[in-house]
């Protein structure tokens, strides 16, 4: 035990940040407990999350208010924790963090085993994580149970995704079946542009130049792995973790394609979902360059076959309608549905 150990300093046992460049995590210890900690690197409307990993002193008896007081990291009560009389610290040659594929969450594992977990979720109901020691809920830390074999699932899940996504040629592979996919429905792409200023995501846009209905702009890369924020304000997640978007525009915009990476971002950069209903304010002055999303497809964009990723999950191919400026005051004052009921008719159902 390492009880000698001054109070106020904290010592980074490991620290990493996400392969989006969107949250950094770090294992911290304060000679009195060791807790994980998720902070935004930019976004200031993501408030920083932290579960308790263990305790170095004795547990208290009663919730360790002193300590939050002085803006410490509590304590877990005795009850409450597996070690009551103190634990050891952690060897950072002993521990790695794998991150949940959308990048807002992640696991430690230590020894190669799960040690603790701030998932996607943290923070819905007052949890913020789960962690292997804790026998009941304390300061926002459930136990991580070994029969909580959904949770369990998810952190192998997230090690098998990281091992395939950084295999050499993965990304060619995974393009070229989506542009295949796409050509089914629309014929042969016309020009393919490379998001270039990220390395995770990694994102093109097909263009389609279709004889009498316009230009078609296709996403490629959002449904290779789930969108941030989902589990938060969805109780079917699954149907909703991968997306792709479609826009048709009435010519070639040169302009078009960059906007329509940056909408194919926005999630991992926001933390924020895009789903049915949702909405997309670009800050632009071009036509039409604010955006409403539905999963009623209008031609051609309802051409679109569908698709399984990673042989579960359901891509779902939402339409980006662009609207006005003042279409958009509408959409903030009555919501999407009366906009998407106009530009839909009979075919929107809210």
């Amino acid at each position: 035990m390492n009880s000698s150990k001054s109070m106020n300093e904290t010592r980074i046992i490991v620290e990493e940040l996400n392969p989006h460049e969107t949250f950094t995590a770090s294992l911290e210890e304060d000679g009195r407990t060791i807790y994980l900690y998720l902070s935004p690197v930019k976004n200031s409307n993501i408030q920083p999350r932290a579960v308790w990993v263990r305790n170095i002193l004795p547990a208290p008896i009663e919730p360790d208010r002193q300590a939050m007081q002085n803006g410490q990291a509590p304590l877990l009560i005795r009850s409450a924790c597996d070690h009551p009389e103190g634990g050891e610290t952690i060897d950072p040659s002993q521990a790695d963090l794998v991150w949940f594929q959308e990048g807002s969450g992640l696991s430690l594992m230590v020894d190669g085993k799960p040690e603790a977990v701030i998932p996607p979720w943290s923070g819905k109901d007052n949890i913020y994580g789960y962690a292997r020691h804790a026998l009941a809920l304390d300061a926002g830390t459930l136990p991580l149970a070994d029969d909580n074999r959904g949770l369990l699932n998810r952190i192998d899940e997230n090690l098998k995704f990281w091992n395939l996504r950084t295999q050499k040629g993965f990304w060619d592979n995974f393009r070229d079946r989506m542009i295949a996919h796409y050509e089914k429905s629309f014929g042969a792409h016309s020009r393919y542009f490379a998001l270039k200023d990220r390395q995770f995501p990694i994102i093109g846009i097909l263009e389609f130049m279709l004889e009498s209905e316009g230009v078609l702009y296709a996403t490629v890369g959002m449904s290779a792995q789930h969108m941030p924020g989902v589990e938060l304000s969805r109780t079917d997640p699954e149907k909703y973790f991968r997306a792709e978007l479609l826009c048709v525009r009435s010519r070639k915009e040169d302009w078009f394609p960059g906007l329509m990476g940056r909408m194919a971002v926005y999630p991992w950069l926001s933390g924020t979902w895009l789903g049915p209903g949702h909405s997309f304010e670009s800050g632009l002055n071009e036509i039409d360059s604010d955006f409403i999303f539905s999963d009623v497809r209008a031609s051609p964009m309802d051409k679109v076959s569908p698709l399984i990723q990673d042989e579960q999950y359901h891509v779902n191919f939402l339409a980006a309608y662009g609207v006005s400026q003042d279409q958009m005051l509408a959409v903030r004052a009555r919501g999407s549905g009366f906009i998407l009921k106009r530009l839909l008719g009979d075919r929107f159902r809210s």
